[in-house]
């Protein structure tokens, strides 16, 4: 079984996003230009129509509205599905055929893309809610949980993530093969995953620019909500693309017989 070595996939990652910047803007700007004013209506919505934090508190204004809930499913799933497929296919194959440049990408890979990403949630919920149901009914104590929770979740993100190039590839991307590639590269791949905090640092230093240049305890207008909200769903989007050329070159690796 090959084996990875997360330095060299992260230094080949970080290069590319700098050095084929220019690429990459290419397949996500028409998603990312169709996406991103969809994104700051829900923004909207959620926060000064129905001012959600305001009147049912934190928790139902990160799940969202019902409206934007369903935007999320109907709509910007599928465009950034589209735009993760097309991007992971143009790593996986260097740029070259069988890669063909789309504005959006709404090949048969994209759809196989969304069920695939659709199984894996499903995978994960199904143990999710019984978990959740023996939380309530034995009494487990609430940090316990949320501990074992998010260490559950971390776990098998890593040791599933390689189906999504597999898939994007069109290539066998049953659980099965993918937990077994990734059995022995767990802790490769976790630090592969971690690798993005760089990338988070940019944006958390650039948030606190913008509150700062406003004062401290200023109450912000719509509109610089809005523009910060526009800049945090940018990193989104390379974020995205980061994560994307890691696992794909993860993939391209492993997948060596």
């Amino acid at each position: 079984m090959q084996k990875i070595h997360p330095k060299e996939i992260i230094s080949k990652s970080y290069k590319r996003m700098i050095n084929d910047f220019n690429n990459f803007f290419r397949i996500a700007f028409v998603p990312f230009i169709v996406m991103a004013p969809i994104f700051l209506f829900t923004i909207y919505y959620d926060e000064y129509v129905m001012d959600l934090y305001n009147q049912k508190g934190m928790l139902a204004y990160w799940r969202g509205s019902g409206l934007t809930k369903l935007i999320n499913w109907l709509i910007l799933f599928p465009l950034s599905s589209a735009f993760l497929a097309n991007w992971h296919r143009y790593i996986l194959f260097s740029g070259k055929k069988p890669w063909k440049y789309f504005a959006i990408d709404f090949s048969k890979y994209t759809f196989q893309w969304i069920w695939t990403s659709i199984k894996v949630g499903l995978l994960f919920l199904v143990p999710a809610i019984v978990f959740v149901i023996l939380f309530v009914k034995v009494g487990i104590n609430y940090y316990l949980f949320v501990t074992i929770y998010i260490l559950s979740f971390i776990a098998y993100i890593v040791r599933v993530s390689l189906i999504f190039p597999a898939t994007a590839a069109q290539h066998d991307n049953s659980f099965k093969r993918i937990f077994k590639m990734t059995k022995n590269n767990f802790w490769s791949l976790f630090l592969i995953f971690i690798s993005v905090i760089p990338i988070i640092i940019i944006w958390f230093i650039l948030f606190l620019l913008i509150e700062f240049s406003l004062g401290i305890g200023t109450e912000i207008s719509i509109t610089t909500n809005l523009f910060e909200n526009f800049i945090t769903f940018a990193f989104i989007f390379i974020i995205y693309g980061y994560l994307a050329s890691c696992l794909s070159e993860s993939y391209k690796v492993l997948s060596k017989k």
